[in-house]
């Protein structure tokens, strides 16, 4: 087995916005709460770069993983997806961004009490990167973007975000076997046989 694991590495690649009212699609801040009020809906969305996960491989395993800062909120209630493109690129600060990218039909439900001052694994996302590298397009090295959509008004988990403190933002690990292969190269030994006047093998 072989486990991949990357992290958000620039600004624009973690983002957040409230959808329904619109609102612009913010690639800057420091923390946020997911949390779905009565008028709108929040999402945050992910980016990783150069994931080496290759076509035709079998997950195993998968996670993403979110930072809970101290003195922030903890009840974590959303739901994730993938953003079903082959390569995406870096999110945009435009409105109602992560409400309109093409999500995957795999999403995955996390309900939990966040610990502060780590790293949170979100249940087990295997079912949306088995779609994401089964589509035409995925090759090893493309990035992936994961939506996340917050499920409850009454839970509002304090994610801390790439602009907050870049070693603390959002992580994706996947564990994955086989995959890839390639034609086989065959090498055919031939010398000068000078008494029958030609090559041999």
């Amino acid at each position: 087995m072989t486990t991949f694991s990357g992290q958000v590495s620039q600004s624009s690649d973690d983002s957040d916005q409230v959808f329904g009212v619109p609102t612009t699609n913010s690639l800057t801040s420091a923390s946020i709460n997911l949390k779905n009020t009565t008028a709108s809906k929040k999402w945050a969305g992910f980016r990783f770069q150069n994931v080496t996960v290759p076509a035709g491989a079998t997950i195993t395993a998968a996670s993403l993983s979110l930072w809970c800062p101290t003195g922030g909120n903890t009840a974590m209630f959303a739901t994730i997806f993938g953003n079903k493109v082959a390569n995406p690129g870096t999110l945009q600060a435009t409105s109602n961004y992560l409400a309109s990218l093409a999500q995957t039909t795999a999403s995955t439900f996390w309900s939990a009490t966040l610990s502060t001052n780590q790293f949170n694994a979100s249940p087990d996302i295997s079912a949306i990167i088995t779609e994401l590298i089964g589509q035409a397009g995925w090759a090893s090295a493309n990035s992936m973007v994961f939506p996340v959509l917050a499920g409850s008004s009454s839970q509002a988990a304090t994610i801390e975000m790439w602009d907050g403190t870049p070693s603390q933002a959002a992580e994706l690990s996947i564990t994955y076997t086989g995959g890839g292969g390639g034609a086989s190269i065959v090498v055919l030994a031939l010398w000068l046989d000078p008494m029958r006047g030609g090559f041999v093998n």
